[in-house]
């Protein structure tokens, strides 16, 4: 029997599982609340496209939620905290109060793409599972309730949280755009290790869950890289490799988004993330260090 996804939030990692769906010969469905992205979407060949807002029940009725695999990818609608507890947060109570209708004989596995900023901790140390978000910043908190929403779920035969690290990957790389731009001075020490993972090695993590379902324990899993890195040790690697100065650092500046990150402490995170528990699982990184996959978007052209 033809197996069936439903897609919540398709931006850019949910477009390519979209895509590797469709490869799969899945039943697809999509849900997303911007109309060129479900334009897209309706290119690609998705089966059942719909416009609408996460966090409504108007979508309700539109969805079969008899479905073998829901992921929830959705980002932020913007707005600070509240755009954060709107998309996520009540969005995920949404998800959950949908596939509540389904049938009792049903089995469905959720995924959720939550993030490794859950973790606070600013003094250089590894991080894994179950490691304490106490004290993280109130935009990881929305993130750490939706969480629970979703683990809470009785509706969903096993769930699935990923804390996805940075995200990167081809049409992705910030870093690359800001060198090749001739960006000489960036703000902050540069000093803090920088955890990232690319888009082909986050819609493995989820297929290769899915697969494995049944032999594998539901609950929560970091998507990271091997990595061992800081910022400053990436931006020189990418400046070599494009061949360009190596930029310097201004402490004195702050960083983009440097409030929202801020803990209660008052400090940055800065933190390796471990990978230990879902590779245990046989989870394969294609990219394992951001050398493996930035050599390739330089060779490509990006």
């Amino acid at each position: 029997m033809q197996q069936s996804v439903t897609l919540f939030g398709c931006g850019y990692v949910g477009y390519e599982l979209a895509k590797q769906a469709l490869q799969r010969q899945m039943q697809v469905s999509a849900l997303t609340r911007n109309a060129e992205a479900a334009a897209a979407l309706r290119r690609l060949g998705v089966q059942r496209v719909i416009e609408a807002e996460l966090d409504t029940a108007d979508w309700h009725a539109q969805i079969d939620p008899n479905q073998d695999l829901i992921i929830n990818t959705v980002s932020s609608a913007g707005g600070g905290v509240d755009g954060y507890k709107k998309s996520y947060l009540q969005g995920q109570g949404s998800i959950a109060q949908w596939a509540s209708n389904r049938s009792s004989d049903a089995s469905s596995t959720f995924v959720y793409t939550s993030a490794t900023s859950v973790y606070p901790q600013s003094a250089g140390e590894w991080v894994d599972e179950s490691s304490s978000s106490a004290g993280c910043s109130a935009y990881a908190q929305v993130l750490l309730e939706a969480e629970h929403v979703a683990l809470d779920c009785a509706a969903f035969g096993k769930t699935f949280i990923l804390r996805l690290a940075g995200i990167y990957g081809p049409e992705r790389h910030f870093m690359l755009d800001h060198l090749m731009a001739g960006k000489k001075t960036y703000p902050g020490s540069g000093d803090s290790y920088l955890n990232l993972i690319h888009r082909t090695d986050i819609c493995a993590a989820i297929w290769h869950l899915f697969d494995h379902r049944q032999a594998v324990d539901a609950g929560v899993y970091n998507v990271a890289d091997d990595s061992e890195a800081t910022k400053a040790d990436i931006i020189a690697w990418l400046a070599q490799a494009l061949e360009l100065p190596i930029p310097t650092f201004d402490p004195t500046t702050p960083l983009k988004r440097e409030g929202s990150r801020r803990g209660a402490s008052g400090k940055l995170p800065n933190r390796r993330v471990s990978n230990t528990k879902l590779k245990t699982t046989g989870w394969q990184l294609h990219y394992p260090t951001f050398r493996d996959g930035f050599a390739e978007i330089v060779r490509q052209g990006r």
